[in-house]
């Protein structure tokens, strides 16, 4: 059961934020932003090592591929390569941070 929430937060948000919030809320499949702002602050999220380890079992994976279907072999390293960078941006954006 829940801890009786009694306590209030307010944040001052600009339109462009709150539009994001609210367009992540529908993405997620969420009912509000009490809901939204919850599980981005108190959900667990995967550490950075543990990605890091996922995105590099999936390099290898794709290293092993048959090389005689050059096209999907291409096309997966090009995602991986894509995924890499947005780890990589999103980490760089969280140091960034005061």
């Amino acid at each position: 059961m829940t801890d009786r929430r009694n306590n209030v937060v307010k944040v001052w948000l600009s339109d462009e934020e709150l539009r994001q919030i609210d367009e992540s809320i529908l993405r997620e499949g969420l009912s509000n932003r009490a809901e939204y702002l919850r599980q981005c602050g108190l959900a667990p999220h995967p550490a950075n090592a543990d990605l890091a380890e996922i995105t590099g079992r999936l390099g290898l994976a794709i290293n092993a591929l048959d090389p005689g279907k050059t096209k999907t072999v291409t096309q997966l390293r090009y995602e991986l390569r894509a995924l890499t960078d947005a780890l990589l941006s999103s980490v760089e954006a969280t140091d960034a941070r005061p």
